[in-house]
């Protein structure tokens, strides 16, 4: 499920698409293909074309700058591998949503995953992507809104608040 949140203190107000919804396979070969593509640099093309089976966590998460305080939302962009390939290649496809086509074969057959959960306890973190922040260029790191609320801005000194309307989607 996808969710929208605000987060608002005196130097910042933003609305927050986060999650994942119905259409996250077509988001989840999407962003494979940017990958293979190389919009991410030739580290993570090389990994995913030279693994068998590597995924990308392509669910969008809020992430936090301890320097300037800036909040963003990004898709994580982490990839990971199998622990057994054998294991995932006899894993069966469904669906993932009503929005997508029942698959009902292996992965193997396949020749790929069609998606991915970033939970899944047959993988293993295999590289962390960095995402930078667009103020001041240090490393982000994902928060939770909990985590967030209680924090306040390094740049105003203002808490955290939420601000606008808060949605679900899917």
């Amino acid at each position: 499920m996808g969710y929208g949140i605000g987060v608002k203190c005196k130097c910042q107000d933003k609305e927050l698409m986060l999650g994942v919804g119905m259409g996250y396979p077509s988001f989840y070969r999407e962003t494979m293909e940017n990958i293979r593509s190389g919009k991410y640099g030739a580290e993570m093309r090389d990994l995913v074309e030279n693994g068998k089976y590597i995924a990308v966590d392509a669910e969008e998460y809020m992430y936090y700058c301890d320097k300037c305080g800036c909040v963003e939302g990004f898709t994580a962009l982490d990839l990971y591998e199998p622990k057994d390939i054998k294991k995932i290649e006899e894993r069966v496809v469904g669906r993932w949503s009503a929005a997508e086509p029942a698959q009902n074969k292996t992965v193997k057959e396949l020749g790929e995953l069609p998606y991915f959960n970033s939970d899944d306890e047959d993988f293993v973190l295999l590289k962390e992507y960095k995402h930078v922040c667009p103020k001041c260029g240090k490393v982000m790191r994902k928060i939770d809104e909990e985590e967030l609320f209680e924090k306040t801005c390094p740049t105003c000194g203002e808490r955290y608040e939420e601000g606008g309307n808060i949605i679900m989607w899917d």
